[in-house]
């Protein structure tokens, strides 16, 4: 096999990896793969290195396999869910008090997946394209209503304004109009944080901070008193 030269991530292309959930050690870039699946207009192909393949032929080719197998794969993943329960299930809290960006992708998932009778993955679309902004920003931002790290790692904690009855999920719509919907539903301008007793509670010591508890009234001030028709 010809070896593919390697091409050092610049720190804006290094974020961007990161931004989507991608670790940069496990990814190179290199000469454009023969499908033409450029990254972030770089000129080049972003290449898994476990894989040596560029990360979208992959995926596409992924999602091939799984559904010509569909019954099969089904099964097998099952039985390992079965038989690595414990593990899954330590491994996934873990990240999900750790890695605030899983979470929240998470979250995400979670939130589009059950409008849908097939999962996202058979519809061709990822987790990335049902945001119009990166995970990282995402944090930021749903940090930022409160205070850190209460709203990303805890549970059940961030809800849709409108809900789904007002958008249109229909999956036989062109692809690009339904990710649009899609984006729409998960937008900031349609997210807000629920400010329920266990954030009074890990925040107990607000109210000798004149600062954080008008901050917090603010919000929930906010969260409460949405005019839904502006």
């Amino acid at each position: 096999m010809k070896k593919l030269p390697v091409i050092e991530f610049t720190e804006e292309q290094r974020q961007l990896v990161i931004a989507e959930g991608k670790d940069p050690s496990k990814y190179y870039l290199t000469s454009m793969c023969k499908y033409g699946h450029e990254f972030a207009g770089s000129g080049y192909s972003l290449y898994l290195k476990s894989r040596n393949k560029c990360v979208i032929c992959n995926r596409e080719s992924s999602m091939k396999y799984k559904e010509e197998h569909r019954e099969q794969t089904l099964e097998y993943y099952k039985e390992y869910r079965q038989e690595h329960k414990q593990q899954m299930n330590a491994y996934m809290r873990n990240r999900l008090h750790t890695n605030a960006e899983f979470n929240l992708r998470n979250k995400i998932n979670a939130w589009t997946k059950r409008h849908f009778p097939e999962s996202l993955g058979s519809l061709g679309i990822t987790t990335e394209e049902c945001i119009s902004y990166s995970l990282s920003e995402g944090v930021a931002h749903f940090n930022a209503l409160l205070f850190p790290e209460t709203i990303i790692t805890t549970k059940k904690d961030i809800h849709h304004i409108l809900d789904e009855s007002y958008f249109n999920f229909d999956p036989n719509q062109p692809r690009e109009e339904l990710i649009e919907e899609i984006q729409k539903y998960n937008s900031f301008d349609n997210l807000h944080p629920v400010n329920h007793r266990k954030h009074l509670t890990l925040h107990a010591d607000m109210r000798n901070d004149p600062n954080k508890f008008e901050h917090l009234i603010n919000v929930m001030k906010w969260a409460v008193n949405l005019d839904l028709d502006d």
